[in-house]
């Protein structure tokens, strides 16, 4: 699998699960952070945002693909229940999900 692509799963997991959140992901202001003023964390806050825009892109894809591929993405990203005896459905499901992703992706230009 696409190493970006786990990347782009990865961020959108850590968004669906992030605790103290506005829509799913972490609120975070310069003028929080302790440090070196607002220019001292501004590689780090550059990157937050494009983990978000990262993420809300996964989320508008994932949103948009079959019901059963988008149940897969959730069990194994998110651990949801999955509701079919067979793990190969699972595999299946999960791999069709990850290609329309990346596909969904590649269009909105998340990944290159």
């Amino acid at each position: 699998m696409n190493p970006k692509l786990l990347d782009a799963l990865e961020c959108w997991r850590d968004w669906m699960g992030a605790e103290n959140a506005k829509l799913g992901f972490p609120v975070k202001s310069l003028a929080m952070e302790g440090g070196s003023g607002a220019w001292g964390n501004y590689a780090e806050e550059a990157q937050q945002q494009q983990d978000v825009l990262t993420a809300k892109a996964v989320d508008a894809v994932i949103s948009g693909i079959e019901a059963d591929n988008r149940l897969a993405v959730h069990v194994i990203q998110l651990g949801a229940r999955w509701p079919y005896d067979s793990p190969s459905k699972l595999e299946n499901d999960y791999s069709m999900a990850c290609q329309q992703i990346e596909i969904g992706l590649r269009r909105r230009n998340i990944l290159i």
